[in-house]
């Protein structure tokens, strides 16, 4: 539909910039809804115009919960899309690190998908928000492997989430430059956090489980037993205890007052774990 006072052209390029800058602030929702906006109004026979602004569009909707259908990504302006964009959505689905960093062509055969990413300016954003995801998505299959609806209580144990975080955090020897890592790091057994040489603490496993509740991505609460380091997460029942992130960050959004908005939203910091959206 033809803007009253603006060209379609200028729109959108207004809607591009407007939402690759909301992207850099880390507002999500909003960098979404622009980027929707300007490929919204992109004429259908523009296929250059409309991937540039389908791929950003694209990270962001997966970052807030958004998983793209292949009814998008079989569209003429998302050739070559769907095995870049598939392989990122379901190790975020399964909570697999690893799955993950090969899908960003961090590790594993196909490099080249970190030059790619990097080009479209994308892998640090995805690496750094998408960590949030895949931890919980990890505890979510932990609920659903460990827990039955005739327990009265559904408990994930802290200790099982670590065991699990360093299976599938472990690297490959093939992914392991033995000449550049200090020997004390080559073991493959080991688990790397982030790709930075260094593992995580079971404390450190603690905090992100008590940021994932404090952001209500999970809902629930943590007990600590006595006379014992183990710490329970106690899940709440009688619905999902893991409740649809776009519609919670919706939930969320703060109201207009009509006042002009500076930066990105609330964030909350907890040892390097940030909130996904605002």
């Amino acid at each position: 539909m033809q803007h009253p006072f603006y060209m379609n052209p200028t729109l959108c390029t207004y809607h591009y910039y407007s939402g690759l800058e909301m992207m850099r602030d880390h507002s999500l929702l909003r960098a979404s809804e622009a980027l929707q906006s300007a490929y919204d109004t992109c004429l259908p026979r523009f296929l250059h115009h409309r991937r540039k602004i389908l791929i950003p569009l694209l990270a962001c909707n997966v970052l807030i919960g958004k998983f793209p259908s292949l009814e998008i990504l079989s569209r003429p302006e998302a050739v070559g899309l769907q095995g870049l964009f598939v392989p990122v959505c379901m190790a975020i689905r399964k909570g697999d690190f690893r799955a993950f960093r090969v899908a960003l062509g961090i590790e594993g055969a196909d490099k080249w998908k970190r030059e790619w990413w990097a080009k479209q300016g994308l892998n640090m954003l995805l690496e750094d928000r998408a960590d949030i995801l895949i931890w919980r998505s990890l505890i979510r299959k932990l609920w659903l492997l460990t827990c039955s609806p005739e327990q009265k209580q559904h408990i994930v144990r802290i200790d099982d989430v670590v065991a699990c975080a360093a299976a599938f955090h472990r690297r490959q020897p093939e992914d392991i430059n033995y000449q550049k890592t200090p020997s004390a790091t080559c073991d493959p057994t080991s688990w790397w956090y982030r790709g930075s040489g260094t593992r995580l603490t079971r404390n450190q496993v603690e905090s992100i489980v008590l940021s994932l509740l404090d952001q209500k991505l999970i809902r629930g609460y943590a007990v600590r037993q006595p006379r014992d380091e183990s710490t329970w997460l106690v899940l709440g029942k009688g619905s999902d205890p893991f409740p649809n992130v776009y519609q919670l960050l919706e939930s969320r959004r703060p109201k207009d007052t009509g006042r002009p908005r500076i930066g990105g939203g609330g964030v909350i910091r907890m040892n390097g774990v940030r909130e996904i959206g605002a």
